[in-house]
């Protein structure tokens, strides 16, 4: 071995992969190789980076060989003294090379990794797995991340780190992320056809899985006499244990997204279902007629929806659709078809049935894809499985805790079998009916008990449920024409919600999050307005009862200290004000400046001293939520729930109210200290709310220029971010115009990073490219001397992204806007300034395209400004005159540093920032304390950088 170390080096990659495979089989055939030939055993690792992406593949399998034989050995023999221990070597080794340059190499290196984790345990504990393997999910490459998710998966089914389920969720993040969960979710969970005990739990166990199943067998025939009987029974992992364990590992953000999925399965089902329904009814009408033009176009439609949001690419429904075999349409429409409750078992058929009667790939489509995204495994014997753990659990909670708190196991156990019912329910509507009155029971019996504290997520998962269940039963009460008899229990329940969202009974809100207590009344009172909707006018009058008590102690809050009941009623006032019999209630004005002061009280206190901390220079995580911070993000809420609850007869005047409360709260947040954790939090939640109130055009264009300077001057980076995400949320879901995407545009003036303005670029393209499917042109203007040139940079590199042919139609619109005056100002030229600014940036755009801006063409059509800008007396005058100062200095690119040769005038100071330093890079500037871009003054001609 000594004499053959140097040939590990050799040049030819032939001769290493030999020396490489070689040294390998002497590590594995002999236990101290290793310890004896140390050298050559280090020359080995080096192999690790070859420069030969191949020799590398090969060696991470090498190493895994090394390893299985390593562990094998360790079972069998003692260590010896002195000997080098090869897990310790080679793992580092293997670390390395899940972040190697080549995709290849790293996808190789995360599938061996995984596999070595699955059967080494003890090797890769769960920290060291997670901080590794699990920062696969968020690479770069789609087949990496798919390999990283596929070996996590397997890896939870077999050791269940709890952390697992998250991280696999975060697999959404990245391009192809929908698909991936959707076909990999269910390998977390144990195949149907195997029994899955806890062997693994019980190492000492010699019970085979014979007497197992006769143990079983004896325990359904006779009734348990002992408490350890039931216990052991239910100990037992079966399929539904299973998913209640995975949903109860799961994050409330983790499990909200499961439920997304979850409740996107009903409706792909019933799009199924119509289509091929529609199939049949084609075949008896005549295509050329009016009626059957209407249904082709209609099977169009659905096609290119399911093609879409199945993410099928190669034609796969047009074969389904198109294929001469009715058994393949009869299969869809029976696993389709309303009142399924054993979807496992409709599943099984479903695929049987469509072997040998589809082609290759189309099959494996619908293996691999579809049919988990139509359905999850479940029969409804497993959600009554889940309703007897859950009783059998609450019988052990209640015999514990007497007196006391529920333990940390018990509550999470209990939150797992909530969250999978609630699961079940939401992906087969059928599930709720069955599970709908043993939950009722469950919840009156939890707001009842006063021998131990419980916890309220509980109750909060049983008001999730609750309200689904009360959607999908009126919904079919309406269809069937029958809206009480779905609700046996309706009297009852309602009193018990009506109770929870006063905050009644006071034991179980006592101690509770903030937050919590406002998503429990919440949901309460969304439930309360589905059942009173259903019950009539004598359960009715029910909300006019709860919104008089709510106003009352409302009322009484506002002038006493903040308390988290706050929060809750805040919250429950906003879930009433969206039924329109209840929203009638709350359109007082009264009621409005009652919530004003308590929204003003709640931005003024200063008791929590988390408020009071500093937030990090350019923290883009989180922020806390405080006591305070949660009523004004509540109060905030509750403003624009009731101003938008308004019929369209009332024009936007309640609109333009809550414009006014929530500017003059914002007003009030500035007394505070602007970069401390409460003054941050306290802008998102007004910030936010603004977004919503402006979606529509107000009458009141000043408000609107209000809400702009608003938007634009938030300088914390954490706020911004949130800010931008839901502008383009707005955009992307709403029927939002250009006049909305110019607030989206308008933050690029507090940013001071190009990895920052980079990140705003992107979402604008993300927009622009929407608004470009939807044939919507876009034309915003605004602009400044070194922040404000960059959204002008901005603006014309996404309009001429895909061309110039807009250039003609920009210019003629800046020259308008130059011959008009501002309707607020008439006497001031900013805005003639903006478009000589905007003009110039414009120039040095397309001259990076080599394209002459005389060669543009008149733009033929006329160009029409809204009512802001009026007309002006002399408008030859105003076109034909510069109003931009010649020495502002404009970049060719985007700018983020003051220009090199720029020097302050005496009476002014254009385009160069306050601290008059020459600098290189902004990141400079930024380590010494100084922000360039950030500068905000004004300049001789009255140009306000300020709000």
């Amino acid at each position: 071995m000594p004499l053959l170390e140097t040939y590990l080096q050799h040049e030819h990659r032939d001769v290493r992969l030999v020396l490489m495979r070689g040294f390998a089989v002497a590590l594995v055939a002999h236990e101290n190789a290793a310890s004896a030939y140390k050298s050559a055993f280090t020359a080995l690792l080096e192999r690790f980076n070859d420069p030969k992406p191949t020799l590398r593949i090969e060696m991470i399998q090498l190493a895994a060989t090394i390893l299985r034989s390593e562990a094998t050995q360790k079972q069998i023999n003692r260590p010896i003294p002195g000997h080098v221990h090869l897990f310790e070597e080679i793992t580092p080794y293997l670390k390395l090379s899940l972040i190697d340059p080549q995709v290849h190499v790293r996808r190789a290196a995360v599938s061996t990794y995984g596999e070595l984790a699955n059967e080494l345990p003890s090797i890769f504990p769960s920290e060291q797995l997670q901080k590794s393997l699990g920062m696969r999910v968020g690479d770069k490459n789609l087949k990496v991340r798919q390999v990283a998710v596929e070996q996590l998966c397997s890896i939870y089914c077999k050791h269940l780190y709890a952390w697992i389920p998250d991280t696999v969720m975060q697999c959404l993040n990245g391009e192809g992320g929908v698909s991936l969960l959707e076909s990999q979710f269910e390998k977390m969970l144990p195949s149907l056809s195997e029994a899955v005990t806890t062997e693994r739990r019980r190492p000492n166990s010699t019970t085979t899985p014979q007497s197992q199943g006769i143990v079983r067998s004896l325990r359904k025939s006779v009734p348990p006499l002992f408490d350890f009987e039931t216990a052991d029974v239910s100990s037992e992992r079966t399929y539904a244990s299973a998913l209640a364990e995975l949903c109860g590992h799961l994050s409330p953000a983790g499990f909200a997204l499961l439920l997304t999925f979850a409740r996107k399965k009903p409706q792909l089902r019933l799009t199924i279902l119509r289509l091929f329904q529609m199939r049949a009814e084609v075949r008896s009408k005549d295509p050329r007629s009016a009626e059957g033009q209407e249904v082709i176009n209609n099977i169009h439609r659905l096609l290119k929806f399911l093609q879409g949001i199945t993410h099928a690419e190669r034609g796969e429904w047009d074969a389904l659709f198109r294929a001469k075999d009715d058994k393949i349409s009869k299969a869809f429409m029976s696993c389709c078809a309303e009142g399924v409750l054993r979807y496992a078992t409709e599943r099984e058929v479903f695929l049987t049935t469509l072997k040998g009667r589809l082609e290759g790939p189309v099959l494996k489509f619908v293996q691999d894809f579809l049919s988990r995204q139509m359905m999850l495994a479940l029969d409804v014997e497993h959600v009554e499985e889940l309703l007897s753990r859950l009783e059998t659990t609450i019988q052990r909670v209640s015999v514990s805790a007497v007196r006391g708190s529920v333990g940390n196991d018990l509550e999470r156990t209990v939150s797992g079998l909530l969250r999978a019912l609630l699961l079940c329910g939401c992906t087969a509507p059928p599930f709720l009916h069955v599970c709908a009155t043993p939950l009722v029971t469950l919840l009156k019996k939890l707001c009842t008990t006063s021998d131990w504290n419980v916890p309220l997520s509980w109750v909060f998962l049983l008001l999730q449920f609750i309200s689904a269940w009360l959607s999908h039963e009126s919904g079919a009460g309406e269809r069937h024409g029958d809206k009480t008899s779905a609700f046996p229990q309706g009297k009852s329940l309602l009193e018990t919600l009506n109770a929870l969202c006063i905050c009644i009974p006071e034991v179980l809100f006592r101690g509770a999050a903030p937050l919590l207590t406002g998503k429990v009344c919440k949901q309460a009172a969304r439930g309360l307005s589905l059942l009173s909707m259903a019950g009539g006018q004598n359960w009715g009058s029910t909300l006019e009862e709860l919104v008089t008590v709510l106003r009352r102690h409302l009322k009484s809050a506002a002038s006493e200290a903040v308390t988290p009941k706050a929060v809750g009623w805040l919250n429950a006032l906003t879930a009433l004000a969206k039924n329109p019999r209840s929203a009638k209630l709350l359109q007082e004005e009264s009621l409005a400046a009652d919530i004003s002061n308590l929204l003003l009280v709640a931005i003024r206190d200063d008791t929590d001293t988390e408020d009071a901390i500093r937030v990090k220079v350019k923290s883009t995580g989180p922020l806390p939520l405080s006591l305070s911070s949660a009523v004004v993000d509540a109060a905030a809420k509750c403003i624009t729930a009731i101003a938008l609850s308004h019929s369209p007869n009332h024009g936007m005047e309640p609109v333009d109210r809550a414009l006014c409360i929530l500017m003059g709260a914002y007003k009030a947040i500035g007394e505070r200290d602007a970069y401390t954790t409460g003054a941050c939090r306290r802008r998102l939640s007004i910030n936010q709310q603004l977004l919503k109130l402006v979606v529509r055009p107000s009458l009141d264009i000043g408000k609107e220029l209000a809400v702009a300077v608003i938007l634009s001057a938030e300088s914390e980076t954490s706020v911004r971010r949130v800010v931008q995400q839901k502008i383009t949320h707005h955009i992307l879901t709403s029927q939002c115009d250009m006049r909305y995407v110019a607030l989206l545009v308008l933050t690029a003036l507090a940013e001071e990073t190009k990895s920052d303005y980079q990140r705003l670029r992107g979402q604008l393209r993300r927009v622009g490219d929407h608004l470009r499917a939807k044939q919507v042109s876009s034309g915003v203007t605004l602009s400044s001397y070194i922040a404000y040139q960059r959204v002008w940079h901005l603006l014309f590199e996404e309009l001429f992204h895909y061309g110039t042919q807009c250039a003609a139609f920009v210019m003629e619109l800046l020259s308008r806007s130059k011959q008009a005056d501002d309707a607020l100002d008439r006497g001031s030229n900013v805005t003639r300034v903006i478009c000589d600014l905007g003009i110039r940036v414009m120039q040095e755009c397309m001259g990076q395209r080599q394209i002459a801006v005389d060669a543009l063409k008149r733009y033929p059509g006329t160009v029409l400004l809204p009512s802001f800008f009026v007309q002006n007396a002399s408008e030859a005058e105003v076109v034909g005159r510069v109003y931009l100062d010649p020495g502002v200095h404009i970049a060719a690119h985007v700018p983020f540093r003051a220009p090199a040769h720029a020097t302050a005038a005496s009476g002014s100071r254009e385009g160069v920032c306050d601290s008059e330093l020459n600098v290189d890079d902004e990141e400079e500037c930024q380590a010494e304390g100084t922000h360039l871009s950030g500068w905000r003054g004004s300049d001789s001609r009255g140009l306000s950088m300020t709000p």
